[in-house]
């Protein structure tokens, strides 16, 4: 069991942006999204509603489903907030894969960034089974740091982000 919650990590973020003098969002646009060139990435929950093609929650009504529930992470924007396109991701991707480093400059220090990708919570182990003949088990390993999921299915590493809520969830094989 392990206690988690995003309000910490977001009051980090928020003081964080205030000492620089900016609100978390944009803070999040000048020092991350734009440097990036993330053009369809925000940390406003109001940029994501404007976009027509998003995703929605759904609830079944009248034997129908729709697209009838909006939910606004503002409050928890920095733990998982943001919303943003396939083509951005991958430039944000790049910078996790390149240690801080995009397109030859430093964006992040390595050291700043090595500690969300630490394994802090082991959650054990576990045998899977894959299924059809021929095909061997595999084992799993599950760590937690403060932003990935680590997943190892021997011998096939794999790796996930997902914050709680988050918007647009990004699977990564590492």
């Amino acid at each position: 069991m392990c206690a988690y919650s995003n309000f910490g990590l977001t009051e980090g973020a928020v003081a964080a942006a205030k000492a620089a003098g900016l609100s978390w969002e944009d803070a999040a646009d000048t020092k991350l999204f734009k440097p990036l060139g993330m053009a369809s990435t925000s940390a406003r929950c109001a940029d994501f509603l404007r976009q027509s093609d998003r995703a929605a929650l759904h609830i079944r009504r009248d034997g129908r489903w729709q697209a009838l529930l909006t939910v606004n992470a503002d409050a928890r924007s920095p733990a998982g907030g943001v919303s943003t396109s396939v083509r951005d991701l991958t430039r944000w991707m790049r910078l996790q894969l390149g240690s801080g480093m995009f397109d030859g400059r430093e964006l992040i220090k390595a050291e700043a960034l090595e500690p969300t990708h630490t394994p802090v919570i082991r959650f054990g182990q576990n045998e899977v089974a894959m299924r059809g003949p021929g095909l061997p088990a595999l084992r799993e390993n599950r760590d937690r740091s403060t932003h990935w999921s680590h997943f190892v299915l021997s011998p096939v590493p794999f790796g996930w982000h997902k914050p709680a809520r988050m918007r647009q969830s990004s699977p990564t094989a590492t």
